[in-house]
């Protein structure tokens, strides 16, 4: 396959390779099964994401170094894999499910 673009949407497939947007609060289209490695690296302004059921995997890096973000809500119960270093750098420190809060690692 070869990478898209529709709006802010970087993709390859159903994996998000890069966000080239400049919003604070993103949501990410339904469709999407991948959050790729560094989709959303260093974005200085980003404060949530919120995640489609369809999400599956979170790469290494998405949302490294993001200074600003501190919640990712997710519209289902079920925690996708997220694989390591994935919020390094950045404040997050909970994924928000469908039904409650859900903890995830501190980040230093």
């Amino acid at each position: 396959m070869s990478e898209a673009k529709d709006g802010p949407y970087i993709f390859d497939g159903t994996v998000l390779t890069q966000y080239v947007g400049s919003w604070q609060n993103v949501v990410v289209p339904d469709g999407f099964e991948v959050i790729g490695s560094n989709a959303f690296r260093s974005l200085d302004k980003l404060r949530s994401v919120t995640l489609p059921a369809s999400i599956r995997r979170i790469g290494s890096g998405a949302f490294a170094d993001c200074p600003s973000l501190y919640f990712v809500y997710l519209s289902t119960l079920v925690l996708p894999k997220i694989e390591d270093g994935a919020f390094t750098g950045s404040p997050v420190c909970y994924l928000m499910t469908a039904d409650g809060v859900n903890r995830i690692q501190e980040v230093e």
